[in-house]
């Protein structure tokens, strides 16, 4: 299909994905997901630790403090659901690896030359073999695809944010953060620290109720969340759970909902006129002129995102118009994965 044909799968990869039922993609409720927490740092790698030190220098230097963030330790299918074991990382270090470790520049590695993106490509080759990572922090986000009762996806154009900035999304996308205490570095004319408590996200699920709240301004249950699949994402070295949530809303209604939501400057909400709405698959002139000059800038794991849900709502043959043979196997592949 036009438009949609430019998208790179491959930036976006499955992990495991819930078994296939019948004709469509499979999905995990609340009580299919174990999400068990460590309070520990997760081992990383001492050419990382050189990077976030850097880091953390000049996040002080910019008025912050690095915020803790989850990082996976441990990936496997149990019976028909999923568990997830997370250990901690912080903001400094997933900052430090999104903005280098894909640079075309090599940086010189205490353990040798290997380039910080071969330390990469180690790590998700043990994830894939193993369900563990190989000392490196891949952080933990949830990226839900948004559809509204009247049949249209929320589209948003990321804004304001230090990853892939200025991308379309189908929909949002929210970093998994444990419980802490936030706090701004004291400035000048404010000698003391502001101080906030965030309530940390106990689970997947949980997570995107909340960051549909805050980035959208719309209240959800989570009954109207299905978890599609787990991926590991290239550009963002993050493991990212996939899911659909059903609103109530029609895409007019969360507009409205969107622009006095507290997360709004992170996404500017798309109209009907560039929005998607899964008819639109069936026309693909249509689509190509919804996506206009925009065909190449969607986030990462956007196409991934609407394949799954697509073949959850409507079934297999719904994909096969837009998506290759190999992307429908690397469906199937992933749903009937159990890590060794």
């Amino acid at each position: 299909m036009p438009g949609i044909g430019n998208w790179r799968v491959a930036e976006s990869a499955l992990l495991v994905a819930p078994f296939i039922e019948g004709n469509k993609a499979g999905a995990w409720t609340n009580g299919d997901i174990a999400f068990i927490i460590h309070q520990r740092f997760v081992r990383v790698a001492d050419w990382i630790q050189v990077l976030v030190h850097e880091t953390d220098r000049k996040l002080y230097q910019q008025g912050e403090i690095a915020t803790p963030r989850y990082a996976l330790e441990r990936i496997c299918r149990v019976g028909a659901g999923v568990e997830i074991e997370v250990g901690l990382t912080d903001w400094a270090t997933v900052s430090s690896l999104q903005s280098r470790v894909f640079n075309s520049h090599r940086l010189h590695c205490p353990e040798g030359s290997e380039a910080p993106h071969g330390a990469w490509a180690i790590s998700q080759e043990a994830i894939l073999t193993t369900g563990r990572p190989d000392g490196f922090p891949h952080h933990i986000a949830v990226h839900p695809l948004v559809l509204c009762s009247d049949g249209f996806v929320v589209t948003c154009a990321r804004s304001n944010v230090s990853h892939q900035p200025g991308r379309l999304s189908l929909s949002i996308e929210e970093q998994m953060q444990p419980a802490h205490l936030s706090a701004s570095v004291p400035v000048q004319s404010s000698p003391g620290l502001d101080v906030r408590r965030v309530n940390g996200d106990e689970g997947p699920i949980s997570a995107v109720v909340r960051g549909v709240k805050e980035e959208l301004g719309v209240s959800i249950s989570v009954d109207q969340v299905e978890v599609l699949g787990v991926a590991l994402e290239r550009t963002s070295v993050a493991v990212n759970i996939l899911s659909l949530v059903r609103l109530e809303q029609t895409l007019a209604q969360v507009r409205v909902a969107w622009r006095s939501a507290e997360g709004r400057n992170e996404n500017t909400l798309l109209g009907y006129n560039r929005s998607v709405a899964l008819s639109d698959f069936e026309n693909p002139g249509r689509w190509e002129r919804r996506s206009g000059p925009h065909v190449n800038r969607w986030h990462s794991s956007s196409r991934l995102r609407l394949l799954l849900a697509l073949w959850r709502t409507r079934g297999v043959e719904s994909v096969r118009p837009a998506f290759s043979e190999a992307e429908i196997a690397h469906v199937i592949d992933r749903s009937s994965r159990i890590f060794r």
